[in-house]
This record gives structure tokens, C-alpha cells and sequence, in this order.
């Protein structure tokens, strides 16, 4: 019987965590679309597990600008869901300069990345820079799925390659 509370109680202990973990992920995504006149900005978010290592996210950049990052992590839990936190922070310090393209971008994150995570761990990662006041989108891709663009009716896919970060 007390083997069975023993068990009762860390099992108890590791759902309290799980369900702060959860907590502490969900807090870190968006809890609004950016509403930019003339475009429809629209995700879905439904992880696998409690925690995982999925990620997206919008920056404010210079200029009226608008990051998009999407991403996703080795593995899957808690240590997925801490890799993508450390991507994310990297990612958001590095977004910030005016003149800093996607590829330039994930290229410094994954330059910084590499000396905070364990070894046999990355990331993939999509980042784009939308000028909604021009038109257009800036994008690269390290590793992640190609994502797919609707305009006008249109579904076309976002070509562009490159290696996982970290």
C-alpha cells in the first residue's frame, strides 16, 4: 500500500509538471494574429503530446514589417519543448536588425544555437520577413516542411532548402 502512494504521488508530481510545462509553452505562443489590412493571417496549432517542440510565432520588425517564424525540434516532451524555447529567444534577438535577411538570420541562430544545445539535437525552421506595404515575402528555410502560401485563390509552395539549425 505504501509502495502504491509512493507511486500514487510521483505520478501526481509528474502531471503537475507536465501541465506547467504545457503552460509555460502555450504562454510563449502568439495570443493574437498580427492584423495587417489586405492580408488574413491564420494558424492552427494542436500538439502531439503535452509538450513538444513545435513552435510558431510573428515579430514586429522595422519598417511595418512582420517575421514569421514556424518550427520544430528534435525528439519530442520537455527536452523538444526546451530546445525550441532556446530557438525561439535566438531567434528573437537575432530578427531584430533592419537589414538582416531570413537567411542571414537563421544563419546567425544557428551559429549561436549550436553552442547551446546537446549534441545530436537541432531544429528546423522556416522564417520569413513579410513587407505587406509591398507585397512581398523574403523567406528561408532550414530544414522545416515546405510551407505553403494561398493567394488569390492560389496554393503554391515556398521553395527553399537548407540544413537543420544546431
Amino acid at each position: 500500500m505504501a509502495e502504491q502512494s509512493v507511486r500514487r504521488e510521483e505520478r501526481a508530481r509528474i502531471e503537475q509538471e507536465m501541465s506547467s510545462a504545457r503552460y509555460i509553452q502555450q504562454s510563449l505562443l502568439p495570443k493574437e494574429m498580427p492584423e495587417i489590412p489586405g492580408w488574413i493571417i491564420q494558424t492552427d496549432y494542436l500538439p502531439a503530446r503535452a509538450v513538444g517542440g513545435d513552435l510558431f510565432d510573428f515579430l514586429n520588425l522595422p519598417d511595418g514589417r512582420i517575421g514569421i517564424v514556424i518550427g520544430d525540434a528534435t525528439g519530442s516532451g520537455v527536452p523538444s519543448a526546451l530546445i525550441m524555447a532556446t530557438t525561439s529567444a535566438i531567434l528573437h534577438a537575432t530578427a531584430v536588425s533592419e537589414s538582416a535577411t531570413p537567411g542571414k538570420v537563421l544563419e546567425q541562430v544557428n551559429n549561436l544555437l549550436q553552442l547551446h544545445i546537446p549534441d545530436g539535437t537541432f531544429a528546423t525552421c522556416f522564417y520569413a520577413i513579410l513587407d505587406p506595404i509591398r507585397g512581398k515575402l523574403r523567406f528561408a528555410n532550414a530544414g522545416h516542411n515546405l510551407p505553403y502560401l494561398s493567394r488569390s485563390g492560389e496554393v503554391v509552395e515556398l521553395h527553399a532548402r537548407g540544413m537543420p539549425l544546431g
